[in-house]
């Protein structure tokens, strides 16, 4: 058992084992295979297939587009585009056949600066005239399966030219304010190749993002230990060891059931704007304008999911949610193992493995899956810096504790804020670490820490901006766009029957107890008081309670809403106050009563058996409601159906139920049927069959609502067809409208 943080001063130092030349070589052989494997399946993920592309032919003069076409020295190029200052030729035709697999309803975005026409079979779509600035136009087309010939004319003005173009098909999940890059790999430069590809079919990648994140992992864990041999420390295997297993079984909890259909609320908001990110570097184009998607955010995270949805789709971005969510339950056990013990850590992952809120928002491409993964790991190097500052001998040293630790910790804090803004909460959390290992040292130490510090910073917000040309050219002007969205609420919430806008100060606090287990809420409460009695953990648990308490900060902000997904980085802290709680009270139990006091040699099992049971209690409590964890509430309130009665919290916010909806209507609707999706929101829904007819109003055959704010639509003259429900609360309804006879 690790001793913990606060007697730290009292630790006899290890003696150095003897490096081990071998060892090394391995370990740092295996970081660069593992580095130069990511590196190839990056590549081979963005390569290709031989004929893909657009050829492309130039005219210097406006007027020569018509001859254009007919000269020699065609090129070919993976998609349209044109750069400002990068074009002097006054006229650009590309042309490619379209391999199109389903029926579509395609929508196109040109972004343009000068006069653009697009045709398809030759039937014009999209018409735009030359204008001074760049601007934003659209076409659609109905395109059944087959090979369509695609043209594009361009001609530049007087200004610098400038082209970007995106489309999205309708009848699949989207997000209408953000459409899609084109796909690459569905455009051929000859008629005969896209003609042998069709009908195409994409082989899944969806393994790969993953795996290409999972070595990067395995490459920096490598370069760690590499770094402990060459210091003579001892690697801790067996906190590893515990460290993998978890992660394995987080991971596995969170790709079990993964929403494969459709998508949620938000989702691809952040996938489709990192995947436009990607596009522009392919392509070379840095304007301010080309990375303007979802602004409001920063960009780390739309990278991540961004580069994952170009190599894996949009499942592949999902597992690199997934993945990241199972590596921050990991990072639990080390830190767990630092503040108090092994077997305190080990149960603390394990109870927050089957938590249903971190399980949830792991299974999707949101925010909060990269805020997760920064908070813990650099509260993890912050530790570990304070530990290795508070042994003894430290105070002959010139640096205090170990300088890597110490740059890394507020480096990786930046890189969470550079995910989203509310991991800004961190910060106060690793300065309590440093107040209270700078009350041992010199001022000299002191110094030397707070320059590492800054460095740290200075380091991580170059990166962030560097990563986003959104502020390149309008640095000021472009942060306080993105600040505009947390002064202010972005829509009504319901909270404890009624609609606020926006709800109370007390709202994140009452959304998470809500969504916590209970008995969790009691054991986290008791290891509180037992970790604030006990000398020894006096110090860990203080440390721990602070982490419970400052997500909630954001409270302080008029921007509340979604249930406690803005204070998840809450649930860790809770989950090592459980464990401690569990422990403390066998420990008790053990010396208290008289019928006990004869097992008390063996109290470690005695622990581990009652922490196993309260995490049996909290992956039951997920599996009641899978596959809809986000509509996860505890007894306390009844559950999710004593939330549907009330309304005290919204329930199917962020449109869970709708793809098991569409599914049945897909499975059970005749041929020819036409089916109104009466829900909210609109956009996320999978696709219908392509034999079925989708309506925006009128009668229809089937209607498909959802219980978006308590409001559903009963369409008049219908019965219910089919419910879908998480333990009693409706999150989804079909409705029969058919006429007899049909």
């Amino acid at each position: 058992m690790n001793a913990p943080l606060s007697s730290l001063a009292a630790v006899s130092v290890p003696t150095p084992v003897r490096r081990n030349a071998r060892l090394l070589g391995l370990v740092l052989s295996s970081a660069v295979c593992a580095l130069l494997l990511t590196l190839f399946w990056v590549r081979s993920g963005f390569a290709l297939s031989a004929g893909t592309g657009f050829l492309v032919w130039h005219a210097s003069d406006p007027g020569g587009c018509a001859e254009a076409q007919s000269a020699a020295g065609a090129s070919l190029t993976s998609e349209p585009f044109v750069l400002p200052g990068s074009a002097p030729f006054g006229c650009i035709r590309w042309r490619t056949f379209w391999v199109v697999p389903r029926q579509r309803q395609s929508v196109f975005e040109l972004d343009a600066r000068g006069s653009v026409e697009l045709s398809i079979d030759g039937r014009r779509v999209a018409l735009h005239r030359t204008r001074p600035k760049a601007d934003t136009f659209t076409g659609e087309a109905a395109l059944l399966i087959g090979v369509h010939r695609v043209e594009l004319l361009y001609r530049r003005g007087s200004a610098p030219g400038y082209l970007r173009v995106r489309e999205q098909d309708l009848r699949e999940a989207h997000y209408i304010y953000v459409l899609a890059p084109l796909q690459r790999e569905r455009f051929f430069a000859s008629e005969t190749r896209a003609r042998e590809a069709l009908p195409l079919v994409a082989e899944s990648r969806a393994w790969l993002p993953p795996a290409c994140v999972a070595l990067l992992s395995l490459c920096a864990l490598l370069l760690w230990l590499t770094r402990r041999i060459l210091r003579g420390s001892r690697a801790p295997w067996r906190v590893l060891a515990c460290s993998l297993a978890i992660v394995v079984l987080a991971y596995q909890v969170r790709v079990a059931a993964l929403p494969f259909d459709g998508a949620y609320t938000d989702e691809l908001a952040y996938s489709t704007a990192g995947r436009h990110y990607v596009r522009n570097v392919l392509v070379g184009d840095y304007t301010t304008e080309a990375f303007r998607w979802n602004y409001p955010h920063p960009p780390l995270a739309k990278w991540l999911y961004g580069l994952a949805a170009e190599l894996g789709g949009q499942d592949g971005a999902r597992r690199v949610s997934a993945l990241l969510g199972a590596l921050s339950v990991g990072l639990i056990v080390p830190i767990g193992a630092t503040l108090l013990s092994l077997e305190v850590g080990f149960a603390a992952a394990a109870i927050a493995t089957f938590l249903p809120p971190l399980v949830a928002h792991s299974r999707l491409t949101g925010l909060e899956s990269p805020v997760l993964f920064f908070w813990l790991v650099s509260v993890l190097a912050a530790l570990r810096w304070a530990k290795s500052a508070l042994e003894p001998g430290n105070a002959s040293r010139g640096s205090l504790g170990d300088p890597w630790a110490a740059w890394l910790a507020p480096l990786l804090a930046v890189l969470g804020v550079g995910s989203r803004m509310t991991c800004v909460w961190v910060f106060p959390l690793l300065l309590a670490v440093v107040l209270y290992v700078h009350a041992q040292a010199t001022s000299r130490q002191r110094f030397a820490t707070l320059a590492l510090a800054c460095a740290g910073v200075l380091v991580g917000g170059g990166l962030l901006f560097a990563l986003w040309p959104w502020l390149w050219g309008r640095p000021v002007e472009g942060w306080q766009q993105m600040l505009v969205r947390w002064r202010g609420q972005h829509t009504s919430e319901i909270f404890l029957g009624t609609n606020q806008r926006p709800p109370p100060v007390g709202y994140y606090a009452a959304a998470f107890i809500a969504t916590t287990p209970a008995f969790v809420l009691l054991f986290g409460s008791l290891g509180l008081v037992a970790g604030l009695r006990g000398r020894a953990t006096r110090v860990a648990t203080s440390f721990l309670a602070l982490w419970l308490l400052l997500p909630f900060a954001q409270s302080l902000s008029s921007f509340r809403q979604d249930l406690a997904r803005y204070v998840i980085p809450a649930w860790p802290a809770l989950a090592l106050l459980a464990a401690l709680g569990v422990d403390s009270l066998v420990l008790w139990l053990l010396a208290r009563v008289a019928g006990l006091r004869r097992f008390a040699g063996s109290a470690g099992i005695w622990s581990v058996m009652a922490q196993t049971v309260l995490v049996v209690y909290v992956a039951l409590a997920l599996h009641a409601v899978e596959p809809y964890p986000l509509d996860y509430f505890s007894e306390l309130v009844a559950g999710p159906e004593g939330v549907a009665r009330s309304h005290a919290f919204e329930l199917a916010w962020w449109g869970e139920g709708i793809g098991e909806a569409v599914g049945w209507v897909n499975a059970n609707a005749p041929a020819g049927m036409t089916v109104r999706l009466a829900i909210e929101p609109h956009d996320v829904r999978p696709r219908l069959r392509d034999d079925l007819r989708e309506r925006l109003a009128g009668p229809s055959d089937f209607v498909i609502t959802n219980h978006y704010k308590f409001h559903p639509e009963t369409p008049v003259g219908c019965h219910l067809a089919h419910r879908v429900a998480v333990r009693g609360a409706p999150l989804a309804d079909v409705y029969d409208c058919r006429r007899p006879g049909r």
